[in-house]
């Protein structure tokens, strides 16, 4: 999966600024330490402006999320999930629980379920760029409160910590760009700006996040949320985002031999999308392959992204489901397969999407019996 020249340049930009800012917090305080009167004080107090310069960082990621979340409910959203890191407060069936997960490319997610669309209309712009919105505001307020406490290194340096981190952050996801997985907010809504489809896609997207969480299976939501886009209209990663979820939805159905073939035409490289949605699209296909000959090609798991992406993602439960076909049907290590069942049924508990993990645990269970069909 080559990168392109868009996320090559983002990278190198996101990388400079990064640099930039952790000059900033780090000179705000290293200029004003003697290390000559007394280095190994000089040392600990460096270590720990260095811990107050962390906390601030995760402050501001913590901040970001707030954001989409504040901004999401002042327009009508109403809140489906929470996550700080792999920790995650679901909403499901209207009790809050707590429950753990990742997602490569991302330290926090807060996933909202979207107001129903007037004359074809729902508000986006505030919810997408809320958490860029918070991140430069306590950054600005951030500065002045730096000087009054300046004489102050512990106070001072989180000060500056938050407004540079938080300045780092609002750029790193405002300004439009994709990563190595994901597309930021900035990329989001500038699709989503010269797209009534692409709105579309991103409101139906919400709404199956919102029906996954609280139970349905993808194979019982109204099929209208999955219709494949005309070729035209596949020129975006968000448009590109439906046919995923059709691909999914397929995966749920069993419907193996169409899941496979809607799985090569995405990934035949003709339309944009995004690292994590190629990554889940080559498992599947991975595990189509499997179920259907008993054969698979696994050689593009060792690509750098792949290895990355699988190593990120290593809690989640479809990506266990495909280890674990390798593992009992190419490999035949029936020590291994176990592992990968042992630890689906650990992460299971804990997953968001109990109608994920009931899914997966039938595709596992066809690999198990042998067969590309569930028994009744």
């Amino acid at each position: 999966m080559k990168k392109s020249k868009k996320t090559r340049v983002f990278q190198v930009f996101s990388i400079a600024l990064l640099f930039a800012a952790m000059y900033i917090v780090c000179f705000s305080t290293v200029s004003r330490i003697d290390f000559l009167e007394n280095f190994v004080d000089c040392i600990f107090i460096s270590s720990l402006v260095a811990f107050v310069a962390l906390l601030a960082y995760f402050l501001q990621i913590f901040i970001h999320e707030l954001g989409h979340l504040v901004f999401g409910l002042m327009t009508g959203y109403g809140f489906a999930s929470f996550r700080f890191f792999s920790f995650v407060i679901v909403k499901i069936n209207g009790k809050f629980k707590s429950k753990r997960m990742t997602l490569v490319g991302t330290a926090g997610q807060c996933l909202m379920t979207p107001p129903e669309p007037v004359d074809g209309k729902y508000p986006y712009k505030l919810y997408h760029l809320g958490g860029v919105i918070m991140n430069a505001v306590v950054a600005l307020v951030a500065i002045p409160i730096y000087t009054v406490f300046y004489n102050n290194v512990f106070l001072s340096e989180f000060f500056i910590g938050l407004a540079a981190w938080g300045f780092y952050i609002a750029i790193t996801n405002g300004v439009p760009m994709n990563s190595d997985f994901v597309c930021n907010d900035g990329g989001n809504v500038a699709t989503m700006s010269k797209s009534e489809d692409a709105r579309r896609a991103i409101w139906v997207e919400f709404k199956i996040n919102g029906l996954s969480k609280d139970g349905m299976r993808l194979k019982d939501m109204p099929e209208e949320y999955f219709e494949i886009p005309n070729e035209e209209k596949l020129n975006n990663h968000v448009m590109f985002s439906i046919c995923v979820f059709a691909q999914s939805r397929l995966m749920d159905e069993h419907k193996f031999e169409e899941a496979k073939e809607l799985s090569e035409r995405l990934l035949s490289g003709k339309y944009p999308s995004i690292g994590i949605h190629s990554c889940m699209l080559t498992l599947d296909k991975i595990y189509c392959d499997i179920v259907l000959s008993g054969s698979a090609d696994v050689s593009k798991l060792s690509e750098k992204t792949m290895v990355g992406f699988i190593k990120a993602m290593r809690n989640n439960p479809s990506v266990i489901r495909t280890q674990y076909a390798i593992a009992k049907v190419i490999d035949k290590d029936e020590a291994a397969a176990e592992q990968y069942l042992d630890l689906f049924e650990k992460i299971a508990p804990t997953y968001p999407s109990s109608a994920d993990v009931e899914s997966e645990r039938e595709l596992i269970e066809i690999v198990k019996i042998g067969n590309n069909k569930i028994e009744e």
